[in-house]
């Protein structure tokens, strides 16, 4: 039997994954990155991680603001309506739930760009 993180992680997307809905995909990897306060109060640095997941079907990421926020979401594609379920929780908060196709994956890029650098 596998341990946890041998049976979570993936090495690359799942063939299951048409590449029309593989939104998420060009995000795997490590990124650096300041997360601006909307005031302009203050810029924190952090990092950002992620990771294919069970079998290829979901993108896990973890993001660590340190001092402000740590945190992880699970979008987890949908084969039945093309669309991908996600799962957000950070430090401290409820988890949120969204469902996101094409169009608004389009509205979640534009604001992590607005957020993050």
């Amino acid at each position: 039997m596998r341990d946890f993180f041998e049976a979570l992680k993936s090495e690359r997307k799942n063939t299951a994954l048409p590449e029309e809905f593989n939104y998420f995909g060009k995000l795997i990897g490590s990124w650096q990155i300041k997360y601006v306060e909307s005031d302009n109060s203050r810029l924190i640095k952090g990092e950002w991680h992620f990771s294919w997941v069970l079998e290829g079907i979901a993108i896990q990421d973890v993001i660590i603001l340190p001092d402000y926020e740590y945190g992880t979401s699970l979008r987890i594609f949908n084969p039945a309506t093309h669309a991908w379920d996600i799962a957000y929780g950070y430090t401290g908060k409820i988890i949120r739930l969204e469902f996101c196709t094409g169009l608004l994956q389009t509205f979640v890029w534009q604001r992590r760009q607005k957020i993050y650098n």
